[in-house]
């Protein structure tokens, strides 16, 4: 009997000791991305983007893994990597993650930027075949740790997250020969700016959301949406609760404000225009697709968590229409919030737009 009550004691503490213990699969990773750039002789360099919600708990890890055709890369983090790129201004200190690594807990809004980057040989591979070469990194052999956040758009919703980058064969004009990628030696576009953070919550207000990317070779782009990865590059999630890969948003605009063509993303510029009428984490995947001589080579993938929320306390009032100013703002596109806010006064938001424009908001 003694023996029992015995067992019934540990297997009690056992129990409470379990439920003590904060789950270790927390909803922290926001996101990210991967690019990469050909340096010569077959030897290119990777760069993976990964993006830590700061109201989640820490992360710390001294290299990623990237995964593809040539077998396993581990990138190691970049000198100075974490940073703390919380939208905030001069003096406010209420979105915050310091130290980048480290802070935990913090209010919503509050993100660092992790910078993995490391040099794969690619001399071994052969010309890309029709379905392209992907390079991937994912929950396993170390790679993006666990997990999302709750979300509201998607069946991702906690779950987990694959970032990919595709390379796709290109066959030479004048010889009609697929090229392998040491060949083509091509560098994939580039997302030019840091994630929206997060918008205010404000159903009068109109959001020009902007994903700024780049091609240093000059190859022509395309913006598109895609669906959300989960364990591995052929496992999407699905859009839900009334949303999908063509309304992936809240308040999403089209015609008359803009034409079906650029719904939901301008295929040009990847301006997404929408009204932030619903709080709530929303999932968005925006592709970039590059193309030479009218073949498509290379695609790269933002995997970013938006999030709408209540205005920060210590914020300037939100956008009113029919305001004093008469709908004169102030946009930050890390941001993405329209205020009544002098310029001068913020010297983060040099280079980007301030406009006039009575019947309109504006956004850079």
């Amino acid at each position: 009997m003694s023996n029992f009550k015995g067992w019934l004691i540990s297997a009690l503490l056992l129990t409470l000791t379990w439920l003590a213990v904060p789950d270790v699969q927390a909803s922290h990773i926001l996101g990210g991305e991967i690019s990469y750039k050909c340096l010569g002789g077959g030897l290119f360099e990777f760069t993976i983007k990964v993006y830590r919600d700061c109201a989640g708990i820490p992360w710390s890890q001294t290299a990623l893994a990237l995964q593809g055709p040539h077998g396993t890369t581990n990138l190691p983090i970049l000198p100075g990597s974490p940073e703390d790129i919380s939208p905030r201004c001069p003096g406010n200190n209420y979105l915050s993650c310091n130290p980048p690594a480290n802070a935990s807990n913090q209010n919503q809004g509050s993100v660092a930027r992790y910078i993995f980057r490391g040099i794969v040989d690619l001399s071994a591979l052969g010309p890309t075949p029709p379905a392209g070469y992907t390079f991937h990194t994912t929950q396993t052999g170390n790679g993006i740790p666990c997990c999302r956040p709750e979300i509201n758009n998607s069946t991702a919703s906690n779950g987990n997250q694959t970032l990919v980058v595709k390379m796709f064969p290109y066959r030479d004009p004048i010889t009609n020969v697929t090229l392998t990628p040491a060949q083509l030696c091509d560098k994939s576009p580039e997302f030019a700016t840091d994630p929206t953070a997060f918008s205010t919550l404000n159903p009068i207000d109109t959001i020009y959301l902007q994903s700024l990317a780049f091609d240093a070779d000059l190859d022509s782009t395309s913006f598109g949406i895609d669906f959300p990865l989960g364990t591995s590059p052929t496992a999407p999630y699905t859009y839900n609760n009334g949303y999908s890969q063509g309304n992936p948003l809240p308040g999403l605009l089209g015609p008359p404000l803009v034409s079906a063509t650029n719904f939901p993303i301008n295929l040009t510029t990847g301006e997404i225009v929408y009204k932030p009428t619903t709080q709530g984490t929303f999932v968005t995947i925006i592709k970039v697709s590059a193309f030479r001589c009218g073949q498509k080579i290379a695609e790269v993938y933002r995997d970013f968590s938006l999030k709408i929320l209540p205005n920060p306390p210590v914020s300037p009032p939100v956008f009113n229409p029919s305001g004093p100013l008469g709908g004169f703002s102030v946009s930050d596109h890390r941001l993405s919030n329209h205020r009544f806010l002098p310029l001068a006064g913020f010297p983060h938001l040099r280079g980007h737009s301030m406009r006039g424009i009575p019947s309109k908001a504006s956004s850079m």
